[in-house]
């Protein structure tokens, strides 16, 4: 009796069945390097577009770059500059407004897109020229000028993130995301409005991939102030807070004005003229050497140093003061006296409670309240003169009221119409010394 021999090999159904297995595995592998590969077109595809945007946002990083390609769009009909790859690559202009080439791009970077598309570059501007007040603001658009299929334009746009930006059919220029959107109406009579005119996007046949960069001037100036003036933005040289300079100097400044207070508690040395439209506040020694003019002035030290002319248009209170010039104001009052070289004139009344030295006094009013002396090298020319002891040189005293409590000496003639004497040395006294 013969036996039966086991077979060898696969069956018809497990041939079937590790076909099918493998066919399987076969598909997942080619569909995992087909996404692969779709997702590495992208990424390339909006690196491309993101290193085009930035060899044009580093030529307007510069503030005269800025300027110059802001005007050059600004004297389009469209506001729009259009620009090749070859722009980048090589800067453009016309000397002496050239625009020097970027560094972001170089000769070997390619003219087409990994999608084998060509660009539109273009650069807008964005502000309301209209409105002076506003900051300069350019868009810049790197724009495909082929359609590629929805699924792929909205990868890269995902990819650009907030700069991507897609055109489908009878829609708007918008980011993906939303957050920004154009009009085409925008872009007509430039290049890429006609494109996309004349091949308008749908939904069957693919849509234009944006990539949409917004910089103001303000973006690129920064946050801080210009060494030099920057022609037509004088907000760059302004600042909106206070100013703590740590204990260092300002130096070299022709003219300071000041339109509230200034508090010194140091020494004020002016060389030059000095004009304040409010109050003067100086807790130390405040000294001038030339003109000094101010509404209202308080010297809690010594004012010393004045050379020149010092004007006072209110009030003058001082503790002390030292002027070789002429000193000018509508009242003054000096704590602890007054040594001027020059002349003391005032409209109002001025008060001393210590000694005082001068040239010459033209005063409303001139009163001392304590014990001082009162030396005065010309003349006193005052409506009230109210004292403890006057010395006068070789001048007159002219007064309508004259009070002195303690001794006068006086060298010149004495004008007064009421005056009231301690001990009184004059030289010549009327017609006295002329025989009565």
């Amino acid at each position: 009796m013969k036996s039966l021999k086991k077979s060898q090999g696969f069956s018809i159904l497990e041939t079937l069945l590790t076909t099918v297995v493998v066919m399987g595995i076969l598909v997942a592998i080619f569909n995992l390097f087909e996404d692969y590969a779709e997702k590495t077109l992208a990424r390339s595809t909006a690196k491309y577009l993101t290193s085009v945007s930035l060899a044009v946002e580093e030529m307007i990083s510069h503030k005269d770059y800025f300027n110059i390609i802001y005007d050059l769009a600004d004297a389009e009909t469209n506001d729009i500059l259009e620009l090749t790859l070859d722009d980048l690559i090589n800067g453009f202009g016309l000397s002496p407004n050239d625009v020097p080439a970027s560094t972001v791009l170089n000769a070997t970077f390619r003219q087409q897109t990994p999608l084998k598309t060509g660009i539109n570059i273009m650069v807008r501007v964005a502000d309301n020229t209209a409105i002076t007040t506003d900051s300069k603001a350019l868009e810049i658009i790197v724009a495909m000028d082929e359609r590629v299929m929805d699924s792929r334009a909205r990868s890269i746009a995902h990819i650009l993130g907030a700069h991507g930006g897609h055109f489908r059919a009878g829609g708007s220029i918008q980011n993906a995301f939303s957050s920004w959107r154009l009009a085409p109406a925008l872009f007509d009579d430039s290049a890429w409005g006609d494109t996309i005119t004349a091949d308008p996007p749908s939904q069957d046949d693919g849509t234009y991939i944006v990539h949409y960069t917004h910089k103001s001037f303000e973006d690129i100036t920064g946050d801080y102030l210009y060494r030099d003036r920057v022609a037509g933005s004088p907000e760059l040289n302004r600042m909106y807070t206070d100013i703590n300079l740590g204990g260092n100097n300002i130096l070299g400044a022709d003219n300071l004005n000041a339109s509230g207070n200034l508090n010194l508690g140091a020494k004020a040395i002016v060389k030059g003229a000095m004009n304040v439209g409010n109050v003067t506040l100086t807790q130390s020694n405040f000294t001038a050497r030339n003109q000094m003019t101010t509404q209202d002035a308080l010297i809690r030290g010594n004012g010393t140093g004045g050379r020149g002319n010092f004007s006072v248009e209110g009030t003058l209170s001082a503790t002390s003061m030292a002027a070789k010039g002429i000193i000018n104001a509508d009242s003054a009052t000096f704590e602890n006296g007054l040594n001027t070289t020059g002349d003391l004139r005032s409209n109002g009344l001025v008060q001393f409670s210590n000694g005082f030295q001068a040239d010459t006094i033209n005063a409303t009013g001139l009163t001392g309240d304590h014990l001082f002396d009162v030396t005065v090298g010309d003349s006193v020319r005052a409506s009230d003169l109210t004292l403890r002891r006057l010395n006068v040189g070789l001048g007159d005293i002219g007064t309508i009221d004259t009070q002195v409590s303690g001794n006068m000496g006086i060298t010149g003639t004495v004008e007064a119409p009421n005056m009231g004497f301690g001990n009184l040395t004059v030289t010549t006294f009327g017609e006295c010394d002329r025989g009565c």
